[in-house]
C-alpha cells in the first residue's frame, strides 16, 4: 500500500534499492505473519519496500508461476496463433493456487497502474519540452 500510496511518484521506484539492513528487516517482520503487517512510511522508505517484494519473490520456494506449469508456460509461448495462446494462458492462470494468481493479479495491476502513469508523465514532460522549443525558436 505505502508504494502504491507514495511509491508511484517516486523515481526509480523498482529500480533503486534503499538501505540493505532495513530491507532484511523488513523481510524478517513479513517472514513472521505476513498478513498482520503494518508498514509505516516513518520506518520504511518506499526503496526498501520495493526491494523487500523483489527479495520475497526471489526468495520463494516454488515460484508465483508454479515450476509444475513451467512447460504449459514454454508451450504456450511457441503457439502462433495470438488468440489460441491467450487461452491457453488463461486456462494455466486459472489452474494456479488462489493465492498465487491473486498475487500475479494484484502484481500486475501495480504494475499496469504505474506504466500509465509514467506514460502519462512522458506524454506531459514532452508536451512541455515542445511547447518550450517552439516559444524558443517561434
Amino acid at each position: 500500500m505505502i508504494v502504491h500510496l507514495s511509491g508511484m511518484e517516486t523515481e526509480g521506484v523498482y529500480r533503486l534499492s534503499g538501505q540493505n539492513s532495513k530491507v532484511s528487516k523488513l523481510l524478517e517482520i513479513l517472514s513472521e505473519d505476513v498478513r498482520s503487517v503494518t508498514i509505516n512510511q516513518s520506518d520504511f522508505q518506499v526503496h526498501e519496500v520495493t526491494n523487500c517484494l523483489k527479495r520475497y519473490l526471489r526468495q520463494l520456494d516454488e515460484p508465483l508461476f508454479t515450476s509444475g506449469f513451467h512447460p504449459a508456460w514454454i508451450e504456450a509461448q511457441t503457439i502462433k496463433d495470438k488468440n489460441q495462446r491467450l487461452i491457453l494462458f488463461k486456462e494455466i492462470l486459472n489452474s494456479l493456487p488462489l493465492i498465487n494468481y491473486a498475487t500475479i493479479k494484484f502484481i500486475i495491476n501495480h504494475l499496469t497502474e504505474l506504466v500509465h502513469l509514467l506514460v502519462t508523465r512522458f506524454i506531459y514532460n514532452r508536451q512541455i519540452l515542445f511547447a518550450m522549443i517552439k516559444l524558443c525558436f517561434s
